[in-house]
């Protein structure tokens, strides 16, 4: 994997780090649309995220019990700094973009966070720049600012063709797509506001681009958009949050 992340290290990120190595617990968050939704969740009964914890027998490539990209975060923060109030809440709401959060955030997750990542790019068609904006100072100005993390995914092709049974071609590796420049308005964010900005698609599109093994669209995003429909979708989201931490 080509990794191409952007990487804050300020106050916020030193005070995670102290936690985790003192033995606290630390709290963590995630926005999003589908693609956060299936990153799953614990003791969210009644929400799709669940069907991705891993505690539940719901079937999918061949793992009778599949954990999403959350709680596989969560695990690996375990093994290492392994705490029985370690938290994650799943606030996603498929196809939801985030000005449709903002007005109702503290519903979707609890205040004072440790860190929270935003899953945005699948919803790049319909995303309201200036409500991600104002969602971030909301966050930021909680009494205890968490780390944020951009955790952004884009189309891989034209996705809406997947439904009537062709796969358009690919973008091109630097073609000007609603999914880059949204892309490219997080990196401007991240780098303003000395957030993190983690990508799946800069990750991933040298590999895809050049056609290499293991990095076509059954590998990366079946339907084109969604990492979990690829088959090694969901481990590669994980080891960019790990690789991250």
């Amino acid at each position: 994997m080509d990794s191409n992340i952007r990487v804050a290290f300020g106050p916020n990120a030193v005070a995670l780090q102290s936690t985790l190595e003192q033995g606290d617990a630390v709290s963590i968050g995630l926005l999003g649309a589908s693609v956060g939704q299936d990153a799953g969740c614990l003791d969210q009964p009644g929400r799709r995220c669940n069907d991705y914890s891993g505690r539940i027998k719901r079937p999918h490539r061949g793992q009778p019990y599949f954990a999403g990209f959350l709680v596989r975060f969560l695990h690996s923060i375990n093994a290492t700094w392994p705490h029985a109030s370690h938290t994650i809440t799943n606030g996603a709401a498929d196809g939801t973009p985030p000005q449709s959060i903002l007005d109702c955030l503290f519903s979707h997750l609890p205040r004072n966070l440790d860190l929270v990542i935003l899953e945005f790019g699948s919803m790049a068609r319909d995303v309201h720049m200036p409500s991600v904006e104002a969602l971030l100072r909301v966050l930021l100005g909680q009494p205890r600012r968490p780390l944020i993390i951009f955790l952004t995914v884009r189309e891989w092709c034209r996705a809406d063709k997947i439904a009537f049974g062709s796969r358009a071609r690919p973008f091109l590796a630097n073609e000007s797509t609603t999914w880059s420049r949204a892309e490219a308005k997080f990196d401007r964010l991240c780098t303003h506001y000395d957030l993190s900005c983690l990508s799946y698609y800069k990750a991933l599109a040298p590999g895809f681009h050049a056609g290499r093994a293991g990095f076509g669209y059954d590998d990366i995003a079946a339907d084109c958009l969604h990492p979990l429909s690829g088959r090694y979708g969901t481990a590669v989201m994980t080891d960019l949050l790990v690789f991250w931490l």
